[in-house]
């Protein structure tokens, strides 16, 4: 029996890429590691693989799920793929929060959650977390108790589990006492009928974990997997990733573990560095063509990457041959950084909107915008 066909023949979907992210869409069955290196087509390659799947492999569009780690992603992996192939509207494209709470809304009651339970975000975990301290009489501040819940439930630990860990004094409260609010905020969930955003992939787990008929049903719906952004999932993610895989375990893993950033977020870099360990017999692609950067930039990024202690093998080759030498300025102060951006800019001259300015935190954009304005440049705070 075969899926629906695609607008475009197979042949199409494979014309476009060059020889690393065809054979990467061309593999079928079994696992697989993609190393993809900045700017070298990832969201791409993981695209035309779906797409190649229902096109030339008979695989039903609702047989595929593709985790993205962002909602945007996945609504921009949805919208290329509704181009590209018939049917794209059943493919399970979202992030893995939006994964296990889909499954949760319909097996929720398996696992003691009442239908129509509410998900509180950070406003309202904070808010509780308040209510909870005033309750019990204790001055704490929130934000690092709301910390603590948000690390343990990341590493699938229960919070007290992290209290060893903690300074004899945290937040303002001894290891008694904020067991005691520990305690008292997780009855208060409970008790409202809520959970909170670290709870959404420590019950679905649960609920696969215990439940074999459900864990039967959800691995029938995702025959197919593909995780974006590996190299950055938790202990729960990889947990529930695994999980789905089974012993079928068609699954591409893809990412690059010289940009894992969310460690802050218990993200473990084992994750993609162990692959073909977890999951014997898989093959590993490598994307090393970069179409973002010019041979300058990729020369110094390399010079850099290699020095990483743990790290899979790659070398990115670049598609853009020259470019201005990379500069480093080193800055005195924040004020001193955006003069210097300002000046920079103007060194550069007209059309501004060639140019962009990255940031790492909001708190840096207001005095880039004060330091423009003030010497003509005009600008735009895009996503502020």
């Amino acid at each position: 029996m075969q899926g629906p066909q695609s607008s475009h023949p197979g042949d199409e979907l494979l014309r476009s890429l060059n020889e690393a992210q065809r054979q990467a869409v061309l593999h079928f069955e079994g696992p697989a590691l993609v190393v993809a290196g900045a700017g070298s087509g990832k969201t791409r390659t993981v695209v035309h693989r779906v797409a190649y799947l229902i096109a030339k492999r008979g695989v039903f569009p609702s047989e595929i799920l593709a985790v993205t780690f962002t909602n945007k992603a996945a609504e921009e992996m949805k919208e290329r793929l509704k181009r590209m192939v018939k049917g794209a509207g059943e493919l399970w494209v979202s992030t893995f929060h939006s994964a296990a709470l889909r499954i949760l809304r319909v097996y929720g009651e398996r696992v003691g959650l009442k239908p129509g339970f509410v998900v509180y975000d950070e406003d309202d975990q904070t808010a509780l977390i308040k209510e909870v301290l005033k309750e019990l009489g204790l001055a704490a501040r929130p934000g690092p108790i709301k910390a603590l819940l948000d690390r343990a439930k990341n590493r699938g630990e229960a919070p007290e589990s992290l209290l060893l860990e903690l300074p004899d004094y945290y937040a303002g409260l001894s290891r008694g006492r904020l067991l005691d609010v520990l305690k008292r905020y997780e009855e208060a969930l409970k008790a409202q009928g809520a959970l909170d955003f670290g709870d959404i992939l420590l019950y679905a787990l649960r609920l696969l974990e215990e439940d074999p008929e459900v864990l039967k049903r959800v691995r029938r719906r995702a025959r197919f997997i593909h995780v974006d952004e590996y190299q950055d999932t938790n202990p729960v993610q990889y947990r529930f990733t695994k999980l789905l895989a089974g012993e079928e375990a068609n699954l591409m893993a893809v990412g690059d573990p010289d940009q894992g950033i969310y460690s802050f977020r218990a993200a473990d870099i084992k994750n993609i560095l162990e692959f073909t360990r977890d999951f014997p017999g898989a093959k590993v692609y490598r994307l090393e063509e970069n179409y973002r950067s010019t041979e300058a930039i990729l020369r110094f990024a390399n010079a850099l990457i290699v020095n990483n202690a743990l790290r899979l093998e790659k070398t990115l080759r670049p598609v853009k041959p020259g470019g201005e030498p990379v500069r480093l300025y080193r800055a005195r102060d924040a004020r001193d950084e955006a003069r210097f951006v300002a000046e920079e800019i103007l060194r550069l001259g007209p059309p501004f909107d060639r140019v962009a300015v990255l940031y790492r935190t909001n708190a840096q954009s207001r005095l880039l915008e004060q330091t423009l304005a003030s010497r003509g440049v005009p600008a735009r705070v895009v996503g502020g």
